[in-house]
């Protein structure tokens, strides 16, 4: 495995703790499907293979008709996780690529079945009025996406599915992978917590990559703060909602798509009810305060200068 940047701490780091029980990651499911943020919108109707929990007023639905069917669809083969039309078309490529130890691939089949595990279906019922009314529009608009782009996706298996491809990415040597795995699943199991010093490391080899992907994974693992870490990773963003937008926002910055037709827009309006109908650092900084969103930015922009640091001594 070659990370860049400490690349000996970690060998020795996954080395003792690559072993993680699948059972262990479901505390992954649980912010996957839901990033924990400010308020309880989750009330509204959501969607798995199994239905749908109706709510708010019947008038929305009209706006479910609008779903584009399979027929209409782009060519899959011109496709790719980012742009997609449809999924499933994706999977048996990428799962060849994971079979012959391609990370990438490995990591984007999680990431395949993670999304369509749940996610509001306009077509399966209405939202609930504690959504605001102004997301509203791009709620139907991300819900409708994620339900063509699902399509055939969603079962029970799938979800074992996620784990597996997520922990196998892991040990395949993709570092979003392994963050998840090694900042959630021991946790559950009853494993140490990471020192500071080994989540610094982590962040540091994202950093020093400049890796988008990384920035995402970490914008979950430093979300809470069980007991001053936040204080203890400064100067790096940790333990708020703050931080997780400052993540968010630096990998956006970082090369993620993030606009109004992204898929990690439509992902986090359509599962997690952050919705923006312009971009991802929208969506995120959308709860905070004036001060909290200039904080975020000036995160961000740090993190970047730190990155740009970083590479540049290697």
């Amino acid at each position: 495995m070659r990370f860049g940047y400490r690349t000996g701490a970690f060998i020795s780091l996954m080395e003792s703790r690559k072993k993680i029980a699948l059972g262990a990651v479901l505390v992954a499911l649980a912010l996957a499907i839901g990033w924990a943020w400010r308020g309880g919108l989750h009330t509204a109707a959501y969607s798995g293979p199994h239905g749908a929990q109706a709510a708010g007023d019947g008038a929305d639905n009209a706006q479910a008709a609008s779903r584009p069917r399979p027929v209409a669809r782009q060519n899959p083969a011109r496709a790719d996780f980012q742009t997609a039309v449809w999924l499933l078309p994706l999977v048996d490529g990428l799962a060849r690529r994971s079979a012959a130890g391609d990370a990438q691939a490995s990591y984007e089949l999680s990431l395949i079945y993670e999304e369509c595990i749940g996610y509001f279906d306009p077509a399966q019922g209405t939202v609930a009025p504690a959504v605001p009314r102004e997301q509203r529009s791009a709620l139907y608009r991300s819900g409708a996406w994620l339900a063509t782009r699902c399509e055939g996706l969603g079962s029970r298996e799938d979800i074992l599915a996620s784990f597996r491809y997520r922990r196998l990415a892991a040990e395949q040597g993709h570092l979003a992978a392994l963050i998840i795995q090694l900042s959630f699943a021991e946790r559950l199991q009853g494993g140490e917590r990471f020192s500071p010093e080994e989540q610094r490391s982590l962040i540091e080899v994202a950093l020093a990559r400049g890796d988008g992907q990384a920035y995402l994974a970490l914008s979950m693992a430093l979300a809470y703060d069980p007991g001053g870490v936040g204080e203890a990773l400064a100067p790096y963003p940790a333990g708020n909602e703050v931080a997780v937008a400052g993540w968010m926002m630096a990998a956006c910055d970082a090369g993620v798509p993030c606009g109004a037709n992204s898929a990690l827009l439509h992902d986090l309006c359509g599962r997690s009810f952050m919705c923006s109908g312009q971009s991802v650092q929208a969506a995120v900084v959308q709860q905070l305060s004036a001060a909290e969103r200039a904080l975020a930015r000036q995160q961000a922009d740090a993190l970047a200068l730190r990155s740009r640091g970083l590479r540049g001594q290697h």
